[in-house]
């Protein structure tokens, strides 16, 4: 099931959830599975250096040649 855009395990961008709530459900899970002696196997992806890799000569040269130009306001 899903809201929208969002699974309904989403905690991100969206009023209420947070990594708090997802890592108490990761937990949650792990301890129940434990419960019933059913094997249990976590696997967990650091992606945020992905963005490492993009070149921001190139990126920024696509984003002019889009019509995106000037620069962001906070």
């Amino acid at each position: 099931m899903s809201i929208g855009n969002f699974s309904d395990f989403q905690s991100a961008c969206r009023p209420g959830h947070s990594t708090d709530i997802a890592l108490v459900k990761v937990i949650n899970d792990v301890i129940s599975t434990a419960c019933e002696q059913r094997v249990t196997l976590l696997l967990s992806l650091d992606i945020s250096a992905a963005f490492d890799a993009i070149d921001l000569i190139i990126l920024l040269g696509l984003m002019s040649d889009s019509g995106i130009t000037g620069h962001a306001r906070a």
